[in-house]
C-alpha cells in the first residue's frame, strides 16, 4: 500500500503558483513595453524576464514546475512496482518525460529537432517555420494514443484534470507556438541576426503570443501537478492494503 502523502494545501499552492506566472508574464510585457519606449538594457532586467529567452526567470520557473512534476510522478510510480500495478511503467514513462521536459526547458533540446527538421523536405514557413512542431504533434498523437487504457483506469476527477492539463500546456507548446511562427514568417523576423528573441528584437504583435503561449504551458504543468497532488492524498485510500502473510507456527 502506498504510504499517505502528507496534506498540503494544495488550493493555496496552485495559487500561489498561478500568481507566480501572472507576475513574470507581467514583467515581462512590462520590461518590454519599455525597450519599445527605447529604454533597452533596464539594469538586465529585461533579459532576465524574457519569456522567449533562454537562461531567464520564466525559463527556470518553469523547468522547476517540471521537475517537480516527475518527482511526484516518480512517488507514484514508485507506489505502483510496490503494488505490482499493470500501469507502473506508464508512470514511470511520465515521470521520464517530465524530467526530459524539465532539462529541454532549461538547455533546449528541442532546438535540433528544428535544424534536423531544416534538414528534412519539410517546408519551414508558415504554420511550421519553427519544423520543431511537427516531432512534437507526431510525438503528443503517439503518446495520447498509447495512454488512453492508462487514462481510462485513472479515477474521473483525475482523468479530466489530466485532459485539461494536457490540452492547455499543448494549445499553447504547439497550437499557439505555431501560430507565433506564422507571424515570424510574415514579419520576417528571421531575416534578422541570428538571437533576436534573445535580444527582444519583436513586436508587440509578437509579445502578446509569447505571453499567451508561455502562460499556457506554465499553467498546463501547474494543473498537472495540482492532478498529480489531488491523486496522492486520494491514493492511500484507493489501494487496497496488502493483507500480511501469516506467520509461522512453531
Amino acid at each position: 500500500m502506498m504510504a499517505a502523502f502528507p496534506v498540503i494545501p494544495r488550493r493555496r499552492v496552485i495559487w500561489s503558483l498561478i500568481a507566480a506566472v501572472a507576475l513574470l508574464a507581467l514583467a515581462f510585457v512590462v520590461t518590454h513595453m519599455l525597450k519599445l519606449q527605447g529604454y533597452p538594457e533596464q539594469l538586465g532586467l529585461r533579459q532576465r524576464f524574457n519569456m522567449d529567452g533562454e537562461a531567464t526567470l520564466p525559463a527556470w520557473f518553469e523547468s522547476t514546475l517540471m521537475l517537480v512534476a516527475s518527482a511526484l510522478l516518480a512517488i507514484i510510480a514508485a507506489g505502483k512496482q510496490a503494488n505490482t500495478d499493470r500501469f507502473r511503467l506508464g508512470w514511470w514513462t511520465l515521470a521520464a518525460g517530465f524530467l526530459y521536459m524539465s532539462a529541454d526547458e532549461t538547455v533546449s533540446i528541442h532546438e535540433m529537432f528544428n535544424r534536423a527538421g531544416h534538414a528534412l523536405p519539410i517546408a519551414a514557413h508558415g504554420l511550421v517555420n519553427g519544423p520543431w512542431v511537427v516531432f512534437g504533434m507526431a510525438a503528443a498523437l503517439v503518446v495520447g494514443i498509447g495512454y488512453l487504457r492508462f487514462l481510462a483506469d485513472l479515477p474521473p476527477a483525475t482523468r479530466w484534470r489530466f485532459v485539461l492539463a494536457g490540452a492547455c500546456f499543448l494549445g499553447g507548446a504547439l497550437g499557439v507556438e505555431m501560430l507565433a511562427a506564422a507571424l515570424v514568417d510574415s514579419l520576417g523576423l528571421e531575416a534578422q541576426p541570428s538571437g533576436w528573441e534573445q535580444r527582444g528584437d519583436f513586436p508587440i504583435e509578437y509579445m502578446w503570443y509569447v505571453v499567451v503561449e508561455e502562460s499556457l504551458e506554465m499553467l498546463g504543468v501547474i494543473l498537472f501537478i495540482d492532478a498529480l497532488l489531488g491523486y496522492l492524498q486520494a491514493e492511500p485510500a484507493r489501494v487496497p492494503a496488502v493483507a500480511p502473510a501469516p506467520a509461522g507456527r512453531t
